[in-house]
């Protein structure tokens, strides 16, 4: 194993590292339901309210 094989291995692991620590990105699009609950929102919302979009959230971080 030489310099650039130890350098990738380590960016490799950085970046893993570093996916792990990201939040999840929510959908893009609103769908006048909300993603956590299913209640209706208003037009252009995706939760109805920071705990639905907090627990959003958590659920897809543990599904990673």
């Amino acid at each position: 194993m030489d310099a650039i094989d130890i350098a990738t291995n380590e960016q490799e692991r950085e970046l893993s590292r570093a996916l792990t620590y990201r939040k999840p990105e929510p959908p893009k699009q609103s769908t006048g339901r909300c993603w956590n609950c299913k209640e209706p929102v208003e037009q252009g919302r995706r939760w109805c309210d920071k705990q639905c979009m907090t627990e959003w959230e958590q659920l897809h971080d543990r599904n990673r």
